[in-house]
């Protein structure tokens, strides 16, 4: 896959500069889309070094079509004053820090990696077996808020069935606590 997309040294005509990126980026997107299709993810595949590979490559390329994509349009900006225009039509146009507009070539081609890694991780969870979990029991002196904050954040990271019965008094929890030592001291 080549990866070449400059200006070079020569003065741009904007009519033909746009058509011929325009036809580049379009070709490049082909080229792309192309060897998206091409890469084959399938339940014995999925963690295969050549499928990560293809993942990898096809990543960058996507990533260096926007990146030069990116560092054309400042050089075309900065010889044709360019820039100016597209301030006064919309700022976002040239930076960067909008939406990208679900037609373009980056977001065309972003949408199918995202598809294939998908694929990949699709397979990749129902291969790996779930992590074991177990029940716990603790003794813990806190406040209320506390307490509240140490169990959301265990359901957060992905505990489950998070419960906790308040003592009523102190007596009762050195109770539960004695029982505790006195039977489960061995286990």
């Amino acid at each position: 896959m080549s990866n070449e997309l400059t200006t070079g040294a020569h003065a741009l005509n904007p009519a033909d500069g746009a058509q011929a990126l325009c036809d580049y980026i379009n070709a490049r997107k082909g080229e792309l889309l192309d060897a998206i299709a091409r890469t084959e993810v399938t339940a014995e595949n999925w963690n295969s070094d050549a499928v990560k590979s293809a993942l990898a490559d096809l990543k960058s390329a996507v990533e260096d079509l926007r990146e030069k994509g990116k560092a054309l349009v400042a050089e075309v900006c900065a010889q044709t004053d360019m820039q100016r225009v597209l301030s006064q039509i919309d700022s976002r146009l040239w930076s960067f820090k909008a939406k990208a507009d679900p037609l373009c070539a980056y977001s065309i081609l972003s949408d199918a990696y995202k598809s294939l890694k998908a694929k990949v991780d699709e397979y990749k969870a129902a291969n790996t077996p779930p992590e074991p979990t177990h029940t716990y029991v603790m003794k813990l002196t806190a406040t209320d808020k506390a307490l509240a904050k140490i169990a959301k954040a265990a359901e957060k990271e992905g505990a489950a069935d998070v419960c906790w019965a308040s003592a009523q008094t102190d007596k009762a929890v050195r109770a539960i606590v004695k029982w505790f030592e006195e039977n489960m001291e061995g286990a």
